[in-house]
């Protein structure tokens, strides 16, 4: 881990950013409380590519999603972080000992047989719970600070404990709140810097499915390309 921390420190922010997706398995991403177009946008975008990279990504948004939900497929877009924990059966075995276990898939269900040694199981005996988050790597988008991060962290202060938190960001107001900050205040929009990010992990990567995600962050963020803001590069890509 210390060899890591200073293999990264050598690196430039997005290099760190690039280098970092690649170690990670299983990646969170995240946006603000009540997140825009561009946020929701680039993070259905970042999914695609992260899955596409043979990685385990979830998106988790409390709030109520914005318009572009409507326009979007958001289907990888998770309320609360269930979808980021294993589901935990537990059997007490103080009276019987397990001799036999397996599982069968049974239309939409599964019946777990479990064949006892010396004596039986009774229903008392299986309690269930949810094990440790399963996420190596967090990826903020959009979001200038900690206080304004999704609801999920004021309800789980430690849940980043221990992790590379990335901030991704193009607001001037940045507080630098990640382990590593990938902010460009010249940037349009949160979608432009992943594309950078995106050129650095590999080439044709951006499908259709990416490509309209990104394309809607533009145009929420430039008002179809009319607001003052819009840069020459915005336009080329």
């Amino acid at each position: 881990y210390f060899a890591m921390i200073v293999n990264l420190m050598d690196l430039t922010p997005k290099q760190q950013v690039s280098e970092l997706i690649r170690q990670a398995q299983n990646i969170l991403i995240v946006t603000g409380r009540e997140p825009n177009n561009d946020q929701l946008a680039s993070a259905v975008g970042l999914h695609a590519i992260i899955t596409k990279l043979g990685k385990t990504a979830n998106v988790v948004i409390t709030d109520r999603l914005p318009k572009a939900a409507s326009v979007l497929d958001t289907s990888m877009v998770a309320k609360d972080m269930s979808g980021t924990r294993d589901f935990v059966i537990h059997l007490d075995t103080a009276r019987a000992a397990v001799d036999k276990l397996r599982y069968d898939v049974e239309g939409a269900g599964i019946a777990i047989t479990i064949t006892p040694h010396g004596g039986n199981f009774e229903a008392k005996d299986v309690t269930f719970g949810y094990g440790a988050y399963q996420f190596d790597l967090v990826i903020a988008l959009g979001v200038p600070s900690l206080s304004k991060l999704d609801r999920l962290h004021e309800a789980n202060p430690t849940i980043f404990d221990g992790l590379h938190l990335i901030n991704i960001d193009y607001h001037r107001i940045n507080e630098n709140y990640g382990s590593v900050n990938l902010v460009d205040t010249a940037a349009t929009c949160v979608a432009e810097i992943l594309i950078s990010i995106i050129e650095s992990l590999g080439q044709g990567m951006i499908d259709a499915q990416v490509a309209t995600a990104f394309l809607t962050s533009f145009m929420s963020a430039t008002a179809n390309f009319t607001a003052p803001a819009t840069s020459a590069k915005a336009l080329t890509i």
